[in-house]
């Protein structure tokens, strides 16, 4: 699959604000605002190219991230490019030299909505992680 154009690019820009959680040192950059939404969400606002992405966080209560959502620019449903909620769900955790990741992860559109089924395009387990 591949694809070129401002509205690629401007797709491919959302969903790498999304995945800093598989990097999480990025999270200590001071260009990232954080702020609280509640309890158990933060919002990320990070930037990306020439624009801020605003991700948001869901911590479950036994501390262990749960979901990463966003408005995300793209066409998943094959009509105009306009923002889409996006994002993946954390099933398990594990630690790579000392940072916790997440370890099986599910990703697409419209999580936690009923059209996740149709949305979801991938699954992986992060079997290992390797920090420069």
């Amino acid at each position: 699959m591949s694809g070129t154009g401002a509205d690629v690019t401007r797709s491919a820009a959302g969903r790498l604000a999304c995945e800093f959680v598989l990097a999480p040192a990025v999270a200590l950059d001071p260009r990232v605002r954080w702020k609280a939404l509640d309890e158990r969400r933060a919002v990320a606002s990070l930037p990306v190219g020439s624009q801020d992405h605003d991700v948001t966080l869901t911590i479950a209560p036994d501390g262990r991230l749960e979901s990463v959502t966003m408005d995300r620019w793209g066409n998943p449903d094959k009509g105009a490019y306009r923002q889409h909620l996006f994002g993946i769900e954390c099933e398990d955790e594990t630690v790579f030299d000392g940072f916790t990741l997440p370890a099986r992860i599910r990703g697409g559109w419209w999580p936690g909505t009923a059209r996740w089924p149709d949305g979801e395009f991938i699954r992986f387990t992060l079997d290992g992680a390797l920090f420069r």
